[in-house]
């Protein structure tokens, strides 16, 4: 039994009871973090979004100019090796910045399916270890998922009334 030693407390609930159901807010952590390294990109720190709109809007400055490189060239303003010249530094530096721009997303996506994965495979190992442990142990194997759980129980309700705050 869970039970409150300060006054006024109602009296606490079947230990079973609270122990399924902060193992079944567990499952469903190791759920949500299991969709969420599926779908990791979703969650990219805003200053990696800026870097990445910045290279974007590079890209689309140089798309703009690549057109005016054919006007020049048709204008008679650039001759033909200028205009090749000029062309290949474009869709070099073009390439360059979509590579760039391809390895920081690249790189943001794997971190953050990196992290969310360890999470996971944290959760799924207190997960599995839970039912071998001793009273002790589990208490260690919540200690290293959970920073903090908040019990509530209103006064006069039934055994599996009660409210968890992981």
């Amino acid at each position: 039994r869970l039970i409150c030693r300060t006054k006024g407390c109602m009296p606490g609930a079947n230990f079973n009871y609270v122990e399924e159901a902060i193992l079944d807010a567990l499952r469903d952590r190791l759920e949500a973090l299991r969709l969420q390294a599926d779908r990791a990109d979703a969650s990219t720190p805003p200053e990696e979004l800026a870097l990445l709109a910045g290279l974007d809007k590079e890209i689309a400055k140089l798309d703009a100019r690549i057109p005016r490189l054919y006007a020049f060239l048709e204008d008679e303003i650039y001759d033909l090796p200028t205009f090749q010249a000029r062309k290949a530094a474009a869709d070099e530096e073009r390439a360059a910045l979509v590579r760039r721009r391809d390895d920081i997303a690249d790189r943001i996506r794997l971190r953050e399916m990196q992290d969310l994965t360890l999470a996971a495979d944290e959760l799924e190992n207190v997960l599995a270890l839970w039912p071998t442990s001793d009273v002790s142990a589990r208490n260690q194997l919540l200690k290293s998922v959970i920073k903090e759980i908040k019990y509530s129980k209103e006064k006069g309700s039934k055994p599996h009334d009660f409210l968890l705050e992981i």
